[in-house]
């Protein structure tokens, strides 16, 4: 507990908080959930922007979506593929020091 305590103060000294004073909120940490990306400086969209420009980058960040869940589906079979794989590679591993 005391390497604990020890580990916890250095934390707070590098962070540059005093072990005492609670954290107070700043306007980059009130009312947001633990976890949460820091909110964007600028908004998504500017002012002036026309709908086509909307709908262009509406466009653009749905194909990036659809273009990363993609990955993840074709990476989910590589990975459910692999216990196969391994058992092929050792079954022909098996046969070769049978004969």
């Amino acid at each position: 507990m005391l390497q604990v305590r020890a580990m916890n103060a250095q934390l707070e000294s590098l962070a540059g908080l005093s072990a005492d004073s609670p954290l107070k909120p700043t306007a980059t940490n009130r009312g947001q959930p633990i976890g949460a990306l820091p909110l964007a400086e600028e908004p998504m969209v500017e002012r002036g922007k026309s709908l086509r420009d909307v709908f262009g980058e509406a466009l653009r960040q749905f194909r990036a979506v659809q273009s990363g869940l993609e990955d993840a589906t074709r990476a989910t079979g590589r990975l459910l593929s692999l216990p196969m794989e391994a058992a092929r590679m050792a079954a022909a591993r098996l046969r070769l020091v049978q004969v």
